[in-house]
């Protein structure tokens, strides 16, 4: 599998011999948007503290102003990016089959009506669903759906702040749920219960009663809600408990959660992209088929992490 995925890093390079060029162009306006982000930022505290009334107010425009003309002038920072996303299906579709013949790729985004009915989401914010590197097949008999979400915000002011992009994987189960279950990473939740940054708000909220459970370590990490505490408490039982905490730590502690629905378990991993190109090295020295290909087989991880291609349930 290795030369393979070699062979087909060359065959991308052959085809598109000035890719990397593109992604230096790429890296330095990057690099130059932030040095003068910083630098822009740094004067601006320097004038607001030392400053009078007067002062503080044209520094703040001279700022504004400034930002714009950095923006503007580092515009190309994401053509390498954009380049790669249009080219890069062929070749992200072989890769995975050569991880599981099954696995079907598309470079759209998961299913509307799938997203919604994991009980993830706030519906009412699912119609921005945007994605991209969406595929699906029967891994080790699991059917299963990966892609990487994210949504639109309808307040400019949030902006890219709204909810960043993350790897969300809904998975069938031979059981049928009755019930709505949900598992939340208190990673988003104060002690109150209130979600930590407004810009989160399109991760759904406590529906239904709260459930204890028998395992601190696991309280200490999750929170759960269920419109069924019986069947809730059979779904979670302590083993999936202990194999959900060690796939957290596994993951660098990654925020997850988890919602069992419409007789399907799906898995949010907030903030974990998927198929990204790498600025900071060129595609020779990134190997980026054999990168992609191992984030890949940690995320498929997750069946044999959660035992989901066994009939615990049943």
């Amino acid at each position: 599998m290795k030369w393979d995925l070699i062979k087909l890093q060359k065959e991308l390079l052959q085809k598109y011999p000035d890719i990397d060029k593109l992604r230096e162009k790429s890296r330095f306006h990057t690099e130059m948007m932030n040095g003068g982000l910083i630098i822009g930022c740094l004067a601006f505290a320097f004038i607001f503290i030392l400053g009078d009334g007067e002062t503080k107010l044209i520094s703040f425009v001279s700022l504004v102003i400034y930002m714009i003309i950095v923006f503007q002038a580092t515009s190309h920072r994401d053509d390498f990016k954009k380049f790669f996303d249009s080219i890069k299906h062929e070749y992200i579709a072989a890769m995975l089959k050569q991880i599981d013949s099954s696995f079907e790729y598309s470079s759209e985004s998961l299913p509307l009506e799938d997203v919604q009915q994991t009980g993830l989401f706030d519906i009412k914010y699912t119609e921005s669903l945007q994605g991209n590197d969406y595929f699906n097949g029967n891994y080790k008999g699991v059917k299963l759906q990966i892609g990487e979400i994210s949504f639109e915000s309808k307040d400019s002011k949030k902006g890219d702040n709204f909810f960043k992009p993350s790897t969300l994987i809904i998975a069938e189960f031979n059981k049928t749920i009755n019930s709505e279950t949900i598992i939340f990473d208190n990673e988003f939740y104060d002690n109150g219960g209130t979600k930590k940054d407004d810009s989160l708000q399109v991760i759904s909220h406590y529906k239904n009663n709260s459930i204890a459970l028998e395992n601190p370590e696991f309280e200490a990490a999750f929170s759960t809600s269920s419109n069924d505490e019986i069947e809730a408490r059979y779904l979670l039982s302590y083993s999936f408990m202990e194999r959900l905490l060690n796939l957290k730590y596994q993951l660098d502690k990654c925020k997850i959660n988890v919602a069992f629905s419409n007789n399907k378990v799906a898995i949010l991993l907030y903030n974990k992209q998927i198929f990204e190109p790498s600025l900071s090295k060129s595609v020779k020295e990134d190997r980026i088929f054999i990168r992609f290909q191992k984030e890949t087989v940690t995320i498929l991880k997750i069946v044999d992490a959660l035992r989901l291609n066994e009939r615990i349930w049943k």
